[in-house]
């Protein structure tokens, strides 16, 4: 609409009782980012933590509250609306984001009531985690954006270190602690739930234990899967990025986001290959690694691949 200026704007919610407005911050200047959670401390907050109304006219500024959490239901707008999640701290100098996971629903996304069992036989997904200055990290996440192992709390927003639910510091894969002790939805507090910044500084966190103090976003383009990023760029889309892209494979198409070149005319990643590998059955002709392709930086010792045949030969005319 054209808006760019920061502010608390209006927003229109869905809940369980129906559709209800309220104002909350938007961070425009980078690319139009809704603030739907803000806490600072160790709080029992795993019943309604992104899901339900508390304190929410603390979030109509990113300046965090101290000692207190806010919260809107903002499952529908994280699922229909957005693609993204970010958490960063209050001046938003410093930053996490990845784009959740593509399976959720409005039935699983943030949804503890499931139990921990559900949640940890969901299938994992490969997940790049990027910050502030262009780093990336490797991370795992389901169609429940959950944290699964038992003894870590059940954290949530969470992107976790590996397919087991493990959280480790000094990375940017994190999960904002919701439980601290107890044993709630199947999940009990070993006390390494706690995978995100203790404060406005601490980026990236220094340990698994301390309080959080971070705020939670929803964001990103809401784009059509396309044939090639060469057709978005036609199509008016111009920022280098991952989108997603249908792919036609022997099994039938797909979509898998891939990175786009948009300032060089809409160029698509297919391949990356750091290092000498016998990937002669499968180079750009299988998938291997894919989630690598979400962005140029290689990946050493490794390679990634998508089937581009058909990309190739159907919709462009450069490699």
């Amino acid at each position: 609409s054209g808006v760019k200026e920061d502010g608390a704007y209006l927003m229109s919610l869905t809940t369980q009782n129906g559709r209800i407005t309220k104002k909350l911050f938007c961070d425009m200047k980078n690319g139009g980012w809704t603030l739907i959670g803000q806490v600072a401390g160790k709080a029992a907050m795993y019943d309604g933590w992104l899901r339900a109304f508390k304190n929410e006219q603390n979030l109509e500024t990113p300046q965090i509250t101290l000692a207190t959490w806010a919260s809107i239901p903002a499952v529908d707008l994280a699922v229909n609306h957005a693609t993204q999640v970010r958490l960063s701290n209050e001046d938003i100098s410093k930053w996490v984001k990845w784009e959740m996971d593509t399976s959720r629903t409005v039935e699983t996304w943030w949804n503890r009531d499931d139990g921990q069992s559900s949640i940890n036989q969901a299938t994992d997904h490969a997940v790049k985690v990027y910050n502030q200055d262009g780093g990336s990290s490797n991370c795992y996440q389901n169609k429940y954006g959950i944290l699964q192992i038992r003894q870590a709390g059940g954290s949530y927003p969470s992107a976790q270190v590996n397919g087991a639910g493990n959280t480790s510091p000094g990375d940017n894969c994190m999960s904002v602690g919701v439980q601290p002790s107890g044993t709630h939805d199947g999940y009990s507090q070993n006390g390494n739930g706690y995978d995100q910044p203790d404060s406005n500084s601490d980026w990236p966190n220094g340990d698994y234990r301390s309080p959080p103090v971070v705020n939670v976003w929803v964001g990103g383009a809401v784009v059509p899967a396309s044939p090639s990023c060469k057709a978005l760029y036609d199509s008016g889309v111009k920022e280098d990025g991952a989108y997603p892209i249908s792919i036609t494979t022997p099994d039938g198409p797909t979509t898998k986001k891939l990175y786009c070149d948009m300032k060089n005319g809409g160029w698509t990643l297919i391949g990356q290959v750091a290092g000498k590998a016998a990937m002669y059955d499968g180079w750009l002709r299988a998938f291997k690694n894919e989630q690598n392709l979400e962005t140029p930086q290689i990946t050493l010792a490794t390679w990634a691949s998508i089937p581009a045949v058909d990309l190739a030969v159907n919709h462009a005319t450069q490699v």
